[in-house]
């Protein structure tokens, strides 16, 4: 992983439990980048990350949410925002940031990040209101790791959907 996230100082791993594995950065630069720039893979599974409170014990640590980056296709021009992103994003978990690097809005599509539960189904899109009625947007995923087109989770494909 040292030289897939590109580090400066290096790290320290420790398994503390089965599949669980503790991350020791020796700079806040390398720690923020990988935590940040995700998302991980390995072997292709997912890296969940998780940064470690003072006094939380492994059997606390859930590990049900990845961070994931959406681009919203066709989404009305009036309707560009940090608000109507938070919005969609509550719909899919938990609303993260907002790109603004397009403050005007004329690209593609628009750009948030999100904290998607790994139990619920992925959106393909949703119906967002507008003054004669509503408009379908659609959501991309960026890095989407194995998703399944039967039931609609991550992690697994369709060939190995029970």
């Amino acid at each position: 992983m040292k030289s897939a996230w590109r580090l400066s100082k290096g790290m320290v791993v420790r398994e503390i439990e089965s599949n669980i594995f503790m991350f020791q950065f020796f700079t806040f630069v390398d720690k923020t980048h990988v935590m940040e720039e995700g998302l991980w893979t390995f072997d292709g599974a997912p890296l969940i990350l998780k940064e470690v409170k003072e006094g939380i014990q492994p059997s606390e640590l859930t590990f049900d949410t990845i961070r994931i980056w959406v681009k919203a296709e066709d989404v009305p021009l009036n309707k560009r925002t940090k608000s109507m992103a938070i919005s969609m994003a509550s719909n899919m978990g938990s609303f993260v940031e907002f790109d603004e690097t397009d403050p005007i809005g004329w690209s593609k599509y628009m750009r948030f990040r999100v904290d998607l539960n790994l139990k619920k189904r992925l959106r393909r899109g949703m119906r967002i209101a507008v003054s004669n009625g509503s408009k379908w947007v659609k959501f991309k995923y960026e890095k989407l790791i194995d998703f399944c087109f039967a039931c609609g989770l991550i992690g697994h494909s369709h060939q190995k959907c029970e």
